[in-house]
C-alpha cells in the first residue's frame, strides 16, 4: 500500500508542470532508476494507474493502455498492448519509441529493433 502510495505521488509530481530535470527513485526490486526529465510518453500496464493519469490532466502523456484500462470512457480510444500479465513488448515500445524518420519514411520491416528498444522513453 505505501509503495503504491509512493509511486502514485511519484507519478503525480513527474507529471505536474515544472522545470524539466532529473528525477531518481527506486523500484519494487531495489534498483535505483533514474529519469532525465519527466515522462513525455506513458504506456500503463494496470487501470488504477490509467484512471490517476486521467484524474491528474495528463492524459495527453499517456501512449498506451491494456485492454483492461476501459475507465474514464476516453482511455478506450488509446491503443491497447494487450493485458497486464502479458502485453504485447512489440506494441509497447512501438507506442514508447519516438524515431526521427520523416513522415513520409515507410516504416521499419521487421517492427521494433533492440536498439529502438534502448530508446525509450521519448528520446
Amino acid at each position: 500500500m505505501i509503495r503504491t502510495a509512493a509511486a502514485l505521488l511519484l507519478l503525480a509530481l513527474s507529471l505536474a508542470a515544472a522545470p524539466a530535470r532529473a528525477v531518481t527513485v527506486r523500484d519494487m526490486l531495489d534498483h535505483e532508476v533514474t529519469l532525465a526529465a519527466p515522462p513525455r510518453r506513458i504506456v500503463s500496464l494496470v487501470p488504477n494507474v490509467t484512471e490517476v493519469i486521467y484524474a491528474l490532466g495528463a492524459e495527453d502523456r499517456l501512449a498506451g493502455r491494456t485492454d483492461y484500462c476501459e475507465f474514464p470512457a476516453a482511455a478506450r480510444a488509446k491503443p491497447s498492448v494487450g493485458g497486464m500479465v502479458n502485453p504485447n513488448l512489440e506494441a509497447l515500445v512501438a507506442l514508447l519509441v519516438v524515431t526521427a524518420r520523416p513522415p513520409s519514411a515507410p516504416p521499419p520491416a521487421s517492427g521494433a529493433s533492440a536498439r529502438d528498444a534502448s530508446r525509450c522513453g521519448g528520446r
